[in-house]
């Protein structure tokens, strides 16, 4: 071979080397470009996952402050529900116990009321019979002396009819003293009675337990009579 084939095929080589150089610095270039956008990929990955490791966090904070209320809430819920049960079977119990007192109440009334009735009945009694005493005693003569109808007209006195009457009621108020004592005594029993049971007499019945003691006559009904 010739000096000058030698020379091009050398050439030749130099240039398919060259060719291949370039080659492999493009394609390296290529991949260095690849890499460059992997690795910015990986960068955005990583601050993705950043952020969502971020906000994992954040929810699972904002998940245990959602417990922690829930079970707040759960607390306090409980306690006011035993509030509320307590306090309803605190009002029953004070409604049964006002139901026994009001039924004690009842009976206690009940029993007042049939001593009320047997004290006016009986205070009704002494009045008719007390009444019926004083009626009959008014009918009747009464002694001799100086203060009767008959000493006075033997005196050469006429009283008048007004001073015999006076003269008769305290002629009667002697014996029928006690009988008074024993019926103020039984208006006074119902009296209390009646404040008891918070009913009051009727006024026909106060009228007919008001009997008052007889008077006996005053200066007044003598002077009248011309006998002060």
């Amino acid at each position: 071979m010739s000096e000058s084939e030698v020379v091009d095929s050398k050439r030749v080589n130099e240039v398919a080397n060259d060719a291949r150089i370039d080659a492999l610095n493009a394609r390296y270039i290529a991949q260095l470009g690849e890499m460059e956008a992997i690795r910015e990929r990986c960068q955005q990955l990583d601050k993705a996952n950043k952020e969502l490791h971020r906000q994992l966090a954040e929810m699972k904070s904002t998940q245990g402050s959602i417990i922690a209320d829930l079970e707040a809430v759960i607390r306090r819920k409980d306690a006011e529900i035993k509030f509320q049960q307590e306090t309803v079977q605190d009002a029953v119990n004070r409604a049964e116990r006002a139901q026994q007192a009001v039924y004690k109440w009842q009976q206690v009334d009940r029993e007042r009321r049939r001593d009320l009735e047997r004290a006016q009945s009986q205070l009704l009694d002494e009045s008719e019979t007390l009444a019926a005493a004083t009626a009959s005693s008014f009918g009747t003569p009464q002694h001799d002396g100086p203060l009767t109808k008959a000493g006075l007209q033997q005196a050469g006195l006429r009283p008048s009819p007004g001073l015999v009457r006076s003269m008769s009621m305290a002629s009667s108020s002697a014996w029928s003293s006690s009988s008074i004592g024993r019926l103020e005594k039984l208006r006074t029993q119902v009296g209390s009675m009646v404040g008891h049971v918070g009913s009051p007499l009727s006024p026909a019945m106060r009228q007919s337990v008001s009997l008052k003691q007889p008077k006996t006559p005053g200066k007044s009904q003598l002077n009248r009579a011309g006998l002060s």
